[in-house]
């Protein structure tokens, strides 16, 4: 799959889980690119090449980067503990709604996200809050949610959960 493919599909992911639930799947941080708004954390990892120790977790998983596509390792390379049944139906739903679509057109699409502002050749950070207010949260709602998150991650930053 095409990395742009991919990141976009990710991001849309991470928005909806984010919209539906009060919380996105990986909890990873967001910005505005040229090509549209990322997983910034999820695009080092693609990026980054084997390590000469052996591979991190993410590349027992996915390829390499490999000009600009990746790979999954084989059926049985992703496991399924990971994710919860509900999060696998989100997975599913945003492959049935934009899997047939390339990654040019997904750019396209993720320009018309009312969060993605053009960074001018850089990267803009994008606020939860921006996300949750275009789709209609009030404003102490979508702080809510992002201070129970910033919470959450200080937690398993500091015992690991």
């Amino acid at each position: 799959m095409s990395v742009l493919k991919l990141v976009k599909l990710l991001y849309l992911t991470d928005r909806t889980a984010l919209l539906k639930w009060g919380r996105p799947l990986t909890f990873d941080t967001y910005f505005s690119l040229p090509q549209g708004p990322i997983l910034s954390a999820t695009l080092d990892k693609i990026n980054e090449p084997v390590a000469p120790e052996g591979p991190s977790y993410w590349h027992t998983v996915i390829s390499e980067r490999s000009g600009n596509h990746v790979r999954l390792l084989g059926p049985d390379a992703l496991p399924n503990t990971e994710l919860s049944p509900a999060e696998e139906k989100l997975l599913d739903r945003i492959w049935d709604e934009f899997g047939a679509m390339s990654g040019w057109d997904l750019r396209d699409y993720s320009h018309g996200l009312p969060e993605w502002q053009d960074p001018e050749g850089s990267r803009r950070p994008i606020d939860l809050r921006d996300i949750l207010m275009s789709e209609g949260f009030s404003r102490n709602t979508a702080l809510e949610i992002k201070r129970t998150m910033e919470a959450e991650s200080a937690f398993a930053d500091r015992y690991g959960a």
